[in-house]
């Protein structure tokens, strides 16, 4: 993660009229656990580029690595209000909404968002994945297990042709399938599985990271499972580790 942030901060220092390159360095800074960092970068990118809807993209993940969930809320509804119906800001705002326990408003959200979710002769398109997780874990938080079986089957799928952390990874998510149906056993066996395997973080994606699951509603079976908890202390010392490697090294030349 380390010499990962070192180039993005290249490619920012090289393009600075490129608001995605200041939004992949604020978002390193918070895989890195430094949360301060990521701070100071989200309020810079903000001035630099105060029209970009990217420039506020990045404060939902900083709330919630604060662990402020209203806001995150909040944060996400205005987003959407200047890009009314972007999928992935809907997805993350059902999901955190279903957290806060109101799941027939997340129901709503994700309907309206992702109908194709919902039809009888699902197709499931490659880029819906992890919508159709979340999807899930929302029909079965309402009761909908019928519907909630044929996302996770055709999830499981998609997963079986994928890397664990490569191109287009799987990340964590058999971990929320597993989760979901209940099976403890598989879910730990799948996180242990990725820790090993190198995941840290998803991509650009704020929703599966090693920051995100400890609190995270879809793996409430797995929440009282010590297992699970001292893996999740076995990630955070490993951030700290690969931290403390970039502080030592940042000034060093890249090239």
């Amino acid at each position: 993660l380390g010499e990962a942030q070192r180039w993005r901060l290249e490619a920012r220092r090289r393009n600075p009229e490129d608001a995605y390159a200041w939004f992949r360095v604020c978002l390193g800074y918070l895989n890195l656990g430094d949360l301060p960092s990521a701070e100071n970068c989200a309020a810079e990118l903000r001035l630099a580029h105060p029209e970009k809807v990217i420039s506020d993209g990045i404060w939902p993940a900083i709330h919630a690595y604060r662990g402020e969930s209203e806001s995150v809320i909040e944060t996400l509804q205005a987003l959407l209000e200047r890009v009314p119906g972007y999928r992935p800001y809907v997805r993350w705002l059902a999901d955190r909404t279903a957290g806060q326990g109101d799941i027939e408003g997340a129901l709503g959200l994700m309907a309206d968002a992702f109908p194709e979710l919902l039809e009888d002769d699902l197709e499931l398109a490659a880029n819906a994945l992890h919508s159709a997780i979340v999807f899930a874990a929302i029909l079965h938080a309402n009761g909908e297990t019928q519907r909630r079986d044929a996302l996770l089957l055709a999830a499981e799928k998609q997963i079986a042709s994928k890397h664990r952390i490569r191109g287009s990874a799987v990340g964590v998510l058999d971990v929320h399938i597993h989760a979901i149906r209940g099976d403890r056993e598989q879910a730990v066996a799948g996180l242990r599985e990725a820790i090993d395997t190198g995941w840290r973080v998803a991509g650009l994606s704020f929703d599966d990271s090693w920051w995100t699951i400890r609190n995270d509603w879809k793996l409430e079976s797995l929440q009282q499972d010590p297992e699970f908890f001292e893996m999740i202390d076995e990630l955070e010392a490993d951030i700290r580790k690969q931290r403390e490697w970039y502080e030592k090294d940042k000034n060093d030349p890249l090239f």
